[in-house]
């Protein structure tokens, strides 16, 4: 029998009349899905109460290239509309370079990533280590450079090489510890992941009891089996490692999208009685962190709300207030890769940015001048860009968006042009 489009409408009306999360715009992303709808299903030209029926489409695996709240916008089908059932299974596909898996376990290998007897391929890998091409959540396909196949992967019956999983971090102010959960269905399936984002959260939880250490026990608790799970609490005081960098949680209410499949989730604690700011400076400290030991930047802290249109983090949507939590991270991100890897002459920071130390390794606070001659200020060690330096009595320099003196060149600011003369002087 055929899904009817009308009916499902109604329900979505009736779910959304009930008390949830506000959303400030509906949810939409472009992305490579693929779908698998088993039953003859109807299609429609858009996303929303009303929109026209197109006709329908058959059982079997269809890719879309956009999702927008709960509906797929199928490829090939002219701005053509699927809702998402519950009997249809997607996935969005996150396409792997460089990198190899050690499977640990015999695994059956299927044509498409899905569990349905008509796509087993009828052969298997044996353990043994693979190249891997694509991940859709659950599933990788790898090849053995003859043999390509879908697997599907969970509690630790594959490894991503080379992946970190437990991080043993110190932190300045601030404890650090592990409280890794045991595997289960419901929080730790165990399904591999390199993430290349850090997702951002809040509790929404401000009972004063509240803190990092309760939320990381209700992780732990067995009995617990709502579909939720993070990998680091954060508080005030303390910061908790609930899960492995390099599996899977269910935090970003996407499914089997980017955020659940390749995102590390934070979540900030809200309980009545902690200092806040300083829940957000030791969340800065573990973002970057995180971001050097994964080898991210900056770009790669997203909101929760960016994979499901949830107000989250609430605290922090503010578009200000947001910036000053990234900026916070950055500087935060500088100090460490100073930390690591200080010595004198100049420090290849990454993102185009540069530190300079002196001979006796500590920070430089002056202009240092490059092999190539060009030159650059440099505060308490780190390069600075885009702005005005005063060189006393009345001498101006600027520095540019990659931190070099300007030369011979005009600035603008505030619609007024300024001359910078060959020594980088500001001529009046």
């Amino acid at each position: 029998m055929k899904k009817k489009l009308g009916i499902i409408f109604a329900l979505v009306m009736m779910l959304f009349s009930q008390p949830m999360p506000i959303h400030a715009e509906p949810y939409y992303v472009e992305g490579d899905y693929i779908l698998y709808i088993d039953e003859e299903t109807e299609v429609g030209d858009e996303p929303f109460i009303g929109g026209r029926i197109l006709g329908s489409v058959p059982e079997g695996v269809y890719y879309a290239d956009a999702i927008k709240d709960n509906f797929y916008r199928l490829v090939g089908y002219d701005n053509t509309w699927v809702y998402k059932y519950n009997r249809i299974d997607a996935k969005q596909i996150h396409k792997m370079s460089n990198e190899v898996i050690e499977l640990n376990v015999e695994a059956e290998a299927y044509t498409m990533p899905f569990e349905e007897e008509k796509f087993e391929a009828g052969f298997t890998f044996q353990p043994g280590q693979y190249d891997v091409s694509k991940k859709a959540f659950n599933w990788l396909l790898i090849t053995d450079g003859t043999t390509s196949g879908w697997i599907m992967n969970k509690e630790g019956e594959a490894t991503l090489l080379d992946s970190k999983g437990v991080l043993d971090l110190t932190f300045d102010g601030v404890e650090y510890k592990t409280q890794i959960i045991d595997y289960s269905p419901y929080k730790r399936v165990g399904f591999v992941m390199r993430p290349d984002s850090i997702t951002i959260h809040n509790t929404a939880n401000g009972n004063p009891d509240s803190d990092a250490q309760r939320h990381a026990d209700l992780l732990s608790n067995p009995t617990a089996r709502a579909y939720t799970s993070w990998h680091f609490t954060v508080d005030d005081h303390q910061i908790i490692q609930s899960m492995p960098v390099n599996e899977v949680g269910y935090h970003a209410g996407d499914g089997q999208g980017y955020g659940n499949g390749n995102s590390v989730a934070i979540e900030m604690c809200e309980n009545a009685g902690g200092d806040w700011n300083q829940t957000v400076a030791n969340t800065q400290k573990l973002v970057a962190r995180l971001l050097i030991e994964l080898n991210l930047t900056i770009d790669d802290v997203k909101q929760h709300k960016d994979f499901s249109g949830k107000n989250c983090p609430r605290q922090l949507m503010d578009e200000t207030v947001w910036a000053e939590f990234l900026a916070g991270i950055q500087e935060q991100y500088d100090i460490m890769r100073l930390n690591d890897g200080a010595h004198t002459d100049w420090n290849d920071l990454g993102n185009g940015c540069w530190a300079y130390y002196e001979a006796d390794g500590t920070p430089a606070n002056r202009w240092a001048q490059s092999a190539g001659g060009q030159w650059y200020y440099i505060v308490d060690g780190i390069m600075q860009k885009n702005m005005w330096i005063d060189g006393g009595s009345g001498r101006w320099y600027y520095v540019g968006h990659d931190g070099m003196m300007l030369t011979n060149t005009w600035v603008q600011e505030d619609g007024t042009y300024y001359w910078m003369g060959a020594d980088g002087l500001w001529v009046r």
